[in-house]
């Protein structure tokens, strides 16, 4: 009987550690996989990059109707695969970078917002944004902006400030420039938060007269020096420092706002 229960317990530690082996052998490839993702990943990003350059600059193949597909196309690729694959929201792209792709992510790694020029615009810079956020489990994606929406033709984004406030919520302050026409510039910053599995603006900022979710402005860069003015922030976060415009044109200076914890306080002592 007792070396009966011996080969037993001998079965079962050994059938244990098949069973082990066995998820390992299975982990290894998933994980192997999952690095070979991130980068097949980002080689479909470049090739609809290059693809839309492709349509809009190749001489002899300049296409309205292809540069417009293949922005579609790049839409819904971007769209499907920030679903399917979580680890795009922590990936790196410096080739999607260097091809044309912009995004920035918030400290805590749950949004990252995306963009790039469909080349489709004339005289104004036409951009396609995105923004890919956790909540849970669970990953979403939301198109902000493309081609077709009228009246804002979107940008590119600098970085984004993650705010905590006293009821536990979060707030996302991501700064923007806009390209407009050939030297009408703009930009500004915009606050979102989660909830649910939504994201949405949100009246973050105190101005001097309203509560607004957004904060932008314009001017003429010909009138300017010839770099983008975005706003900014302390290295704490503390104090957001949005461009000053005066005549349509920038100085340097800049009005502060500052967080009372609750929200961007426009600094009345500046008045």
């Amino acid at each position: 009987m007792f070396y009966l229960m011996r080969n037993i317990a001998n079965c079962k530690r050994a059938a244990c550690i098949l069973l082990f082996s066995f998820i390992i052998m299975l982990l290894i490839p998933s994980i192997a996989a999952r690095a070979q993702t991130i980068s097949a990943v980002e080689d479909r990003m470049v090739t609809y990059l290059e693809k839309i350059k492709y349509w809009r600059f190749a001489e002899g193949r300049a296409n309205a109707d292809s540069l417009e597909s293949v922005n579609k196309q790049f839409l819904q690729f971007m769209k499907n695969i920030c679903v399917a694959q979580p680890l795009t929201l922590e990936a790196t792209y410096k080739k999607a970078e260097k091809a044309g792709l912009n995004y920035v992510t918030s400290p805590n790694k749950k949004v990252r917002f995306y963009s790039w020029n469909t080349l489709m615009g004339d005289d104004v810079q036409l951009y396609t944004d995105l923004v890919q956020y956790r909540e849970g489990n669970n990953i979403y994606v939301s198109k902000l902006i493309d081609a077709q929406s009228k009246g804002d033709p979107g940008g590119t984004y600098k970085e984004i400030q993650e705010r905590n406030l006293a009821n536990h919520k979060t707030v996302y302050v991501v700064s923007f420039f806009q390209m407009g026409s050939q030297w009408n510039k703009g930009g500004g910053a915009i606050a979102y938060e989660i909830s649910g599995n939504k994201i949405a603006e949100t009246q973050f900022f105190i101005t001097r007269n309203h509560q607004v979710s957004r904060i932008e402005y314009g001017y003429d860069m010909f009138s300017s020096n010839n770099e983008p003015q975005f706003v900014t922030f302390s290295k704490d976060g503390k104090a957001m420092y949005v461009p000053l415009i005066s005549g349509n044109k920038t100085g340097g200076e800049h009005l502060t706002y500052l967080f009372d914890g609750n929200n961007y306080v426009f600094n009345k002592n500046q008045q």
